[in-house]
């Protein structure tokens, strides 16, 4: 792996997160500030929303800690049920008698806007997958870039992402809290950190809870109240211990299993 990305309440960006990662820092429940996309042509950096304003900040923040050409990578984006509030948006506009729809929300109601926003600021016009696995995401996505890492042999750039929804849909959806994951994964170490990762049968690991479940519980909130941020156990334990093991949540019969070593 070369390099992370991190943004959620309290965690503005990688360098600033570790801190509060390895329990030296108070976790604190700031503001999520979103710089704007000013790599984007104007028309379409008015048409972006929030999500995809976080999604693109978590990848910058990734890739600012490495020094892989922007065109140089593969993508791979994941989010549990993508832009709530546009869908939001959509079906109140079919409630009324016009029934007209923004022709703006319908660009944004795809599930790979946020890639597509994203190859368009960075000129990046190599392989790019976007996925929704519900609340097994991150461990989806994850799966699929280091898959398309290991046979294409070409570095990947993981981006998970997720937003809550108005309150109508919140009440009835995963995601209670904003984070957003960017692994920059390459088959030269920079970090000095390995992963190996595969899938495992979530029966015959009896700590499975116990083993994705943050050290602190501010953080294990955060975990718990959005699929993308299921990531932290795993950035948890890598900036604490040289190595070790967790069991992310794939779905009702298997869970990811990633370990690490530096």
């Amino acid at each position: 792996m070369q390099s992370i990305g991190l943004i959620a309440a309290g965690l503005n960006g990688w360098e600033s997160s570790r801190d509060v990662l390895v329990g030296d820092k108070q976790w604190r429940n700031d503001t999520v500030e979103l710089a704007p996309i000013t790599e984007l042509p104007a028309n379409e950096r008015r048409r972006v929303g929030r999500l995809t304003k976080l999604a693109i900040n978590v990848a910058l923040d990734a890739l600012s800690q490495s020094d892989t050409e922007h065109k140089d990578y593969a993508s791979v984006f994941t989010s549990s049920c993508g832009d709530l509030n546009v869908v939001d948006n959509i079906c109140s506009s079919l409630t009324r008698d016009d029934a007209d729809v923004s022709p703006t929300q319908f660009h944004n109601s795809v599930h790979n806007a946020q890639a597509g926003y994203w190859s368009i600021s960075q000129q990046n016009r190599n392989a790019s997958n976007s996925i929704c696995a519900f609340t097994g995401s991150f461990a989806a996505g994850l799966l699929e870039a280091y898959t398309y890492l290991k046979v294409e042999q070409q570095p990947v750039l993981l981006v998970a992402y997720d937003s809550p929804g108005p309150d109508l849909i919140k009440q009835f959806s995963p995601t209670q809290k904003e984070c957003a994951v960017a692994m920059l994964l390459s088959m030269h170490q920079t970090t000095d950190t390995q992963l190996e990762i595969k899938l495992n049968p979530a029966a015959s690991n009896h700590n499975t809870a116990l083993l994705s479940q943050c050290v602190s519980k501010d953080l294990e909130a955060l975990r718990t109240g959005c699929p993308a941020a299921r990531a932290l156990p795993l950035l948890e334990g890598m900036v604490r211990h040289t190595e070790g093991v967790v069991q992310l949540p794939y779905n009702d019969h298997m869970n990811l299993k990633v370990e690490w070593i530096r």
